[in-house]
């Protein structure tokens, strides 16, 4: 700036590893001249990425079955191949999810902005791909030091085991394997199972005790629930168990 004319120059800045303070130069080849900035620039720590949601929370062990994950403060992204999404074993083994597709949650942000995304991954199958819960880890491609971390809140199914197919809690909801409750009473809850071997004989809730990002289960147990009623079919491989689930003092997730 002379007095009379202006350039404005709109640049990238390179990320850096770790954080830190420096004062950029504009350096200026033809005329021989280095513009110091005027300020310090620096560089912030970014927050971590986090699971959001992963839907459904499940596959079958020899299907490869679509997924969908939210991820939050997650580096921007340009390409498939920059996402790194796993699934790891407690036994250490670590096999990669199949990326189909990813979609900005807010498109106005600059893409090469930290920002959430909502990705469809595919579930492994294979010989190496055992029946469990397992953990989810996510990152970039150039920042795999940066990772979003689950619990073991995943879980592979073997084709032939007992699954839940179908939930109801009396007058009020129903899913596919989870429903909504009353915190202020007891409700009764019915659910349905497919490639049952013979009628369910305990109920237990509060099982859970890991976390998804910021997502703390209500109740730690285990407690144990009184079956009402628990059928089995042999013909057809279902059953059906109801109980009855009773209030608590807060409200929240629950394993079982």
């Amino acid at each position: 700036h002379n007095g009379k004319n202006q350039l404005i120059l709109t640049i990238t800045a390179p990320g850096v590893v770790e954080p830190m303070s420096l004062t950029p130069v504009v350096r200026i080849p033809k005329l021989n001249m280095v513009i110091p900035f005027p300020v310090t620039f620096t560089y912030l720590t970014a927050p971590s990425p986090t699971f959001s949601t992963i839907v459904p929370a499940k596959a079958k062990t020899t299907v490869a079955s679509p997924i969908q994950v939210t991820l939050l403060n997650f580096p921007g992204v340009s390409l498939k191949a920059d996402f790194g999404i796993q699934f790891r074993w407690p036994s250490g083994k670590i096999i990669p999810a199949s990326i189909s597709e990813f979609l900005r949650v807010d498109p106005s942000k600059d893409p090469a902005a930290i920002q959430s995304y909502q990705v469809l991954i595919f579930s492994p199958v294979g010989e190496d791909v055992l029946e469990g819960a397992v953990q989810m880890w996510a990152f970039h491609g150039q920042y795999r030091r940066r990772v979003a971390k689950t619990g073991a809140v995943f879980t592979f199914l073997d084709a032939t085991s007992p699954e839940i197919v179908g939930a109801v809690s009396t007058g009020i909801d129903a899913g596919i394997d989870s429903v909504k409750i009353r915190m202020s009473q007891p409700t009764q809850v019915s659910l349905f199972m497919n490639n049952a071997k013979k009628e369910v004989a305990q109920v237990l809730l509060g099982t859970g005790s890991s976390s998804l990002g910021n997502v703390l289960y209500a109740l730690k147990g285990p407690t144990l629930i009184g079956i009402e009623m628990s059928s089995h079919d042999e013909a057809s491989k279902s059953a059906q168990i109801t109980f009855v689930v009773p209030g608590a003092s807060k409200s929240g997730l629950v394993l079982g």
